[in-house]
């Protein structure tokens, strides 16, 4: 018999490839169900702090919290794990440890083939007086309760400070930034997203590359780099100075000090 007879469809040989076609994709819709079939675990990690003087804190992906406990007497880390069918508890990285003064939490995936679906929240609460310094790829974060030096490396999610009151250095790439009650910050480097500042204090550098920038309640001399962004500024103990200022509105008053654009 020829092929090439006509069917209500079409040809046979247009009805055999689309049978293969249709199995074909059948096949691939159960598997991505396997892998969109999500597993949920959760881990906890704890580490005395006798001997420990500052930390560090890698985090790969997921909404990251930081808290600090003036009565901790070591440090917990609590991961909510969500992830797809296809990957499994090695595939997830998930460590603490000493290396001399320094504690070291990591939090990571191995790379794998394929898709793969992770969804992870992490909660570190620390002793208050520690000195921290935070590396985040992607996700939120918040930190809060905080009297030691604290450092925020962070390539994408918003990123909320309140109650800290140790030196603070936030270095930002995307992503809104909110702080608040912070007493004593030195450096502020952001290349998108809007900046709030309320309550805080410390001599500050600001370079903002864009986004707005408003600043309530401040007390201690600011300098300010602003490409792009209105940038609005509303009483400050110390002096202000606009060392550039790109595109955006600008209003400055309430400055019990000098007040310099450049």
């Amino acid at each position: 018999m020829n092929d090439d007879n006509e069917y209500p469809g079409g040809t046979k040989k247009q009805m055999k490839a689309l049978g293969w076609f249709s199995m074909l994709m059948a096949g691939v819709v159960l598997a991505s169900g396997c892998q969109l079939d999500k597993v949920e675990e959760r881990r906890e990690l704890e580490l005395p702090v006798s001997g420990i003087e500052q930390m560090e804190v890698e985090s790969g992906f997921g909404d990251l919290e930081i808290v600090g406990d003036k009565n901790a007497s070591s440090i917990i880390a609590k991961a909510s794990i969500k992830r797809s069918g296809n990957m499994s508890e090695e595939d997830i990285i998930f460590t603490l440890q000493q290396e001399g003064n320094t504690a070291k939490l990591i939090l990571d995936e191995s790379k794998g083939l394929g898709y793969r679906d992770l969804d992870v929240a992490l909660t570190v609460t620390v002793p208050a007086s520690l000195s921290l310094l935070v590396n985040d790829g992607s996700g939120d974060i918040q930190i809060k309760d905080l009297e030691g030096p604290l450092t925020v490396h962070d390539d994408s999610g918003d990123i909320e400070i309140t109650d800290v009151a140790g030196e603070l250095e936030v270095y930002d790439q995307s992503g809104d930034m909110r702080v608040t009650n912070a007493s004593n910050i030195k450096l502020i480097e952001d290349e998108s997203g809007d900046i709030w500042l309320k309550n805080t204090a410390g001599n500050i550098e600001i370079h903002d590359q864009s986004g707005n920038l408003q600043i309530r309640n401040h007390a201690g001399d600011i300098s300010i780099w602003d490409e792009s962004g209105d940038l609005s500024i509303d009483g400050v103990d110390g002096d202000v100075t606009i060392e550039e200022k790109g595109s955006g509105d600008k209003s400055v008053k309430n400055i019990n000090g000098s007040w310099t654009e450049k």
